[in-house]
């Protein structure tokens, strides 16, 4: 029988590919990765080397990312890399009500937040899939 997390692991990577490829990149998920990345995509431009997550509970701020995620955050940093190649953290987060005063009682659909990994940091980008 699989493990539940690991199929709903499985299943964000293999969207993420899907969504690449859809964009016009060339991608693929390393299976069973024990590396620091799952995806890697290229088209003429760009490579992006992928981390994918899921998270159940709505990201808050990107710092929370940094803490809940710092090991493969630390180890994304430390990736050197020239211009043209990206290092990206993917999470996918379930749908939920949002809580705040002025949206209460709205919903957020489930969806990519997409963060690039800098050396010193990370910031969260636009979402560019859907």
């Amino acid at each position: 029988m699989v493990n539940k997390n690991y199929k709903r692991g499985y299943d964000k990577e293999t969207l993420c590919v899907k969504q690449l490829t859809e964009a016009g990149y060339w991608a693929e998920r390393f299976y069973a990765s024990k590396g620091v990345f799952d995806v890697i995509a290229v088209n003429t431009e760009h490579t992006r080397l992928i981390q994918v997550k899921r998270s159940k509970l709505p990201i808050k701020a990107v710092s929370s990312i940094a803490t809940k995620y710092r090991d493969d955050v630390h180890a994304m940093m430390k990736i050197p890399h020239n211009m043209g190649v990206c290092i990206e953290l993917w999470v996918w987060v379930d749908s939920h009500w949002l809580t705040s005063a002025h949206e209460e009682g709205s919903y957020r659909k489930a969806g990519w937040r997409k963060f690039d990994v800098y050396e010193d940091g990370i910031v969260e980008t636009p979402e560019w899939v859907t």
